[in-house]
């Protein structure tokens, strides 16, 4: 069934997606209690309140609704693109009220227990993110969608207007890099287990 309630998958997502862009009202709401969730959260944790993570919010959907005709299911899940549009929603925001703004300000607490629900407080989750600090805002960026807002490589490539494979390329070269200074093998052992 269509629009069961639960978790939807990207597949059928998508159809919901296509089928609101062909003017179906019911499926359009379906569309937007899925993606909310998944849109204010990503800009509330970029942003310094939530009256600037709703107005923004409210800004992303207007888009949606605006392009929901081009959406295009081969090119990357409906919640991918949804986020596209807040990430480039909130560079605007940001270069317009903080010029020197980064979209990794708030971050630190993307890398959090979701990503090692075991290491939540430990030594070793603090090791990580002092890592990460050192890279650059986009190297954080690509690991806060991927173990925070829990997004696969297709979907940050979309997310960040990449290829598959340059994502790819990047999550294993910073995983090289971070294994090979880990001290101990403390950090080592939580970055392997992702």
């Amino acid at each position: 069934m269509l629009f069961g309630h639960g978790r939807l998958s990207g597949m059928r997502l998508a159809r919901v997606a296509l089928r609101a862009a062909s003017g179906d009202g019911r499926a359009f709401r379906l569309l937007f209690r899925t993606l909310h969730p998944a849109v204010y959260g990503y800009l509330a944790l970029r942003t310094s309140s939530s009256a600037d993570a709703e107005d923004l919010t409210s800004t992303v959907f207007a888009k949606v609704v605006e392009r929901l005709g081009s959406y295009n299911s081969g090119r990357g899940t409906p919640r991918a693109w949804a986020l596209a549009i807040a990430r480039n929603v909130l560079i605007d925001h940001l270069r317009a009220h903080r010029p020197h703004a980064s979209l990794t300000e708030g971050e630190p607490a993307l890398i959090d227990s979701r990503w090692s629900p075991d290491a939540s407080g430990d030594e070793r989750l603090e090791r990580v993110r002092a890592a990460l600090a050192r890279y650059p805002d986009e190297v954080q960026e690509m690991f806060g969608l991927r173990f925070g807002e829990g997004l696969r490589n297709r979907e940050i490539a979309v997310v960040m207007n990449m290829t598959e494979a340059a994502v790819k390329q990047r999550f294993s070269r910073v995983i090289r890099e971070l294994r090979r200074r880990a001290e101990g093998g403390e950090l080592e052992e939580v970055v392997h287990a992702h």
